[in-house]
Order: structure tokens, then sequence, then C-alpha cells
């Protein structure tokens, strides 16, 4: 044989060196252009076949030169330029496997063969393989009832299809070699599957053929299939335009739909637990995502369970038009990885910052579409209020506004089907540990009455400590959690006088960490002095008891004893 080189493209190559000894190609001068040239024989009696297809094609261009062989199996493909080119046999016999030289059915198992300008290669022959034949029966599992569908085989070396016939038996001539077997049900009431029971590619357990060989039994079993509807609504009128409804499993679509022109969709599904999300449109993103039940984020759908012969009704979407953000994000001081950042948006919900959409981004980025022929201003975030997160690897995850944390972060408020532009963000490799800060419930206080005071930035259990200042009042302390947040509530002792004061949050060594203004009113009555509650500890400084008060009454309390007695006696 001739050396061999691996090509770019994934074939080798036969070089064109000398046709010495040991080669069973030869190089000899052509007079116009190059030329490939051999004979095309059967492998199971090795007798010529005429009328074969050989196509070569250039590795640099996809332009193909044709011929056929002729009734001896010769062949001459002239005025070729210089190239690597593959060669095809394609015969006319369908009994025969179609080939590219040497001997290979995959496309990228083939060899090329280089070609110059006058120079003929010779010997390019070929010896053709009898096809196998797979066959079997496609019935449904629950009664044995044939299914209307089709049979493809799947193999690098090709596709090969056959319908199934009424009686449910199909035939299906295949190249010889390893193959998955795919049984595609028309009915959406039948579920496809590869053979062996596999729902996937993925999954599914390959056949091998020899030539010739006739390989039965490859039956198949189709389980039934309910399926999901409902209706997709706008301004509570059904929604004429075709939008995209998608179940998901186990975080991949297993299933999806569009709706018709009444709004109506139908999704056929195996049995099982699916989370259903609408809103895209075929040609982009016009309305806002929603997970079912009326859910703006996936963390708050709720799944939707299908039987295997029922049909799940009525699972209905109300849309509107969704909102966009647009931005760009650059990094200082180091470029951006390869794949860029994430952005995500996250969306003030129920409580807390939940993800509705995530995009990656070096540069420009948007969550609508970004194709270039789509007039659109719209996007997939429904309304509300969002924060935008910016991470890559080996840069200081940032917010909007350039925060270093989503609590400090600018919100972005979002009207039905809005726009807003230009919310920038900038990754550095080096991350500032943000300042330490205080929030109070209130502004306000009275004397002896109590506030809640919440913080962020602080070490992780460290043990913070309040003080009213000017003159130094302490009020207890509270421990911050494992991302640097305290929350408690403090006690202002009755005797703070009256005015503006400083409220103080003390470190190790009574360093002044945060402040935070208050006002000081005066008490209605007397009060208790500082303390300081937080969910998980209680900390107190003492309580103000004025002691005259407390011995007066006292004394009180004895002589009424004592003249209840007396009464008594004289009664």
């Amino acid at each position: 044989m001739a050396a061999a080189v691996l090509t770019a493209a994934g074939a080798t190559s036969a070089a064109a060196e000398d046709g010495g000894a040991g080669s069973d190609t030869a190089v000899i001068a052509a007079a116009d252009g190059g030329t490939i040239a051999g004979t095309v024989t059967a492998e199971s009696d090795g007798q010529p076949l005429g009328g074969v297809s050989v196509i070569a094609t250039g590795s640099s261009t996809p332009s193909t030169t044709t011929t056929f062989t002729d009734e001896n199996g010769d062949y001459v493909l002239e005025g070729l330029a210089a190239d690597e080119y593959l060669v095809r046999f394609a015969p006319a016999d369908l009994s025969l496997a179609t080939e590219y030289w040497d001997g290979a059915y995959a496309l990228q198992d083939a060899t090329t063969i280089a070609v110059d300008e006058g120079v003929a290669r010779t010997g390019i022959d070929a010896s053709l393989l009898e096809v196998a034949t797979v066959s079997g029966t496609v019935t449904r599992e629950s009664d044995g009832s044939p299914v209307a569908g089709s049979v493809e085989v799947l193999s690098d070396a090709g596709y090969w299809s056959a319908s199934i016939e009424p009686d449910g038996s199909y035939s299906v001539a295949v190249a010889p070699g390893a193959h998955l077997v795919h049984f595609s049900s028309a009915d959406d009431t039948a579920a496809s599957e590869y053979w062996e029971d596999a729902a996937s590619y993925d999954d599914a357990t390959p056949i091998t053929v020899a030539p010739g060989e006739s390989r039965g039994g490859l039956d198949a079993e189709l389980s039934s299939r309910a399926a999901i509807t409902g209706t997709v609504f706008v301004g509570g009128v059904p929604l004429t335009d075709s939008v995209i409804v998608e179940a998901w499993s186990d975080g991949e679509i297993a299933g999806m739909a569009y709706t018709q022109s009444d709004g109506t969709y139908r999704i056929a599904l195996p049995a099982g637990d699916y989370t259903l999300r609408a809103g895209e449109t075929q040609f982009g993103i016009d309305w806002g995502i929603m997970f079912y039940p009326d859910a703006r984020t996936l963390s708050e759908s709720t799944t939707v369970t299908l039987g295997s012969t029922v049909d799940t009704p009525d699972i209905d979407f109300t849309l509107e038009p969704g909102a966009d953000i647009q931005g760009t994000v650059t990094a200082s001081g180091a470029s951006l990885p390869a794949g860029g950042a994430t952005v995500t948006a996250l969306l003030w919900s129920s409580g807390e910052w939940r993800e509705v959409a995530t995009v990656q981004a070096s540069g420009a980025y948007r969550f609508g579409s970004d194709d270039p022929f789509i007039a659109q201003e719209s996007g997939p975030l429904p309304a509300g209020e969002y924060r935008i997160r910016v991470e890559a690897p080996g840069f200081c995850t940032r917010y909007s506004g350039g925060a270093t944390s989503l609590e400090s972060a600018t919100s972005i408020q979002a009207a039905v089907g809005a726009t807003f532009r230009n919310i920038n963000v900038v990754l550095t490799p080096s991350c500032d540990a943000p300042a330490p800060s205080l929030t109070l419930s209130v502004g306000s206080v009275r004397a002896g009455g109590a506030i809640t005071v919440t913080g962020a930035g602080f070490s992780a259990g460290e043990t913070v400590a309040f003080e009213l200042h000017s003159d130094p009042l302490a009020l207890g302390s509270l421990t911050a959690d494992q991302s640097g947040r305290i929350s408690g509530t403090l006690r202002i002792p009755a005797s703070a006088p009256v005015g503006a004061h400083t409220l103080v949050a003390l470190g190790a060594g009574a360093s002044i960490q945060a402040s935070v203004a208050l006002q000081v009113t005066a008490a209605a009555t007397g009060g208790a002095a500082g303390a300081a509650t937080g969910p998980d500890r209680l900390a107190a400084t003492g309580a103000e008891i004025p002691a005259v008060p407390l011995f007066t009454g006292l004394v009180l309390a004895v002589l009424g004893a004592a003249l209840m007695r007396r009464r008594r006696a004289h009664g």
C-alpha cells in the first residue's frame, strides 16, 4: 500500500509517491488534468460491476466529478484539478452496499487520494459487499395492535429507513457494521423508542450485522402515552400567535409543542412529573417566560403529573410582553476567559431573589434575541424588580451598580415590555471586601423603646457590640452569621438623652466598624435599659431601676399588710 497520513478532514491520504514495490496503485502521466481510474467488482464472486456511480469530491472545493463503470467494471475520472479526493462507489444494484475508497462505509473512515495536474492515479479499485437486512414488527404494548410510523437505522456509515407496514412489519437494507435502530411512531399516543426499550440515543443498544446477513426479530412494543394540554392566554383572550410550550424533566426538555391558532397546545409524553414553561416564540422571544401555574421563576413552579392513559388538561398560561435588560461586560486588569462571563438576571419574588435567565457574554449582552434579522425590543423577562449578577473564573463576582454583594446591588424596575440599556458591569481579578453597614427599622425611637437593626459586611461568626454615642451607652451585642449578616433588636435606655445620636457597631479593640444616625425622643414612661436580641442569642447589659422608688414601694407594702391584719382583728 502507498504511505498514508492523517488529514485535517479526519480521513487518511494515500500519498502519490512513485508507485513502487508493494504499492497497489500507480501514478502515470495524464494529458489534461489529473485522473483517477480503477475497477469495481463484487466481493462475493469477483465479477465486474457495470453501472456503478463513482463520485470524486475534492477537499478544497465542494464540487464533484462523477462517472460510471463500464461492463468490465472499469472507470476513469478525468480533468481533476490538483487536490485531495474522496471517492465513493454507489452501485445501481441495491443488494450491494455503497462504500468509500478504501473499503470504508463512513465518511470519516475514508482514505483520500492525492491528485496532481497531469498525473493519473490508477488502481483505485473497489470490491462491494452485500447489504445486510434488519427486520421485525412494531406494535403497541397495551394491546398488540400495529403502530403506524417508520424504522430508522443510524450509524456513522449513513442513514437508512423504511415505513412500518399496516400489519406492523418492516424491513430495512443497511450497510454491514454497527447500527442503532429507532422505532418512530406517527401516533403521539405511542412512545417512540430505540432498540431494547431505550428512550434516548445515548441509551440505545447497537446491533452489528455482517455482509448479506438477514437479522430478524428486532421487534418493538411501544408504550402508551397520554398528553398535557392547555391554552395560552394574553389579556384573557387565547393567543393567536404561535408560542412554544415546553415540558421539562430532570433538567432536560422532554417534549414541546407550538400553540395552535386558537391558543391551545398538546404535548404527548410518557407518564411522569413535568415542569411546564411557555413564552418563547419561533422567531425569538416576545413574551415574558412563565412557568405553571402563573409562576415567574422555575423555583416557584409546580410540577404537573401525567398518567399513561389519561390526558392532563387545563394546564393554562397567561402571558405578558417580556422585558429585556442590556449592557456590557468588560474586564479591568485582565482579559475575560474564552467563554466570557455568565450574566444572570435575578428577580425579587416571594420574599427572595430568584434566577430568571442566564446568558454568556464577552462585551455586549442582552437576555432577548440577539438575531440581527429580528427587530425586537422585548425580551424574556417577566415584569418585576431585577438585579444583575456577573461571574467569570478568576474574577470577583459583581452586581448591577458595581456592587460586590447582592444586597447592595442596584435594582432595575422592569415594566411590562420595557427594555433597559447600559446596565454595564466591570469585572476585576481582586475583590475589595465590602465595608460593614447598618440599617435601622426606623430612624426615630423613644427612650426606653426597642429598635431592629440589620447589617452586612461583618466577619462570619464575629460578635458585634453596639453603643449609643456621643456619650457611650452600651446596648448589647449580636453575632454575625456565616455570610457576615447580623439581625436583632436593641433596646434604648430610658436614661438616653433626647436628641440626635449615632448608633455604632464595635469590632475587635472597640474600633467603630459601622454607624447610623438615630433620633431619640422623650420617653412616655420609665423604661428598661439596653439589651440586644437576635435569632441565636439574648444579650443583656443590665437594667436601670431607681433605688429610692423601689425602697418606698417596699415600705408601703409592709404597712399595708399590717393594717389589713389589724382590721381583721377588730372585726
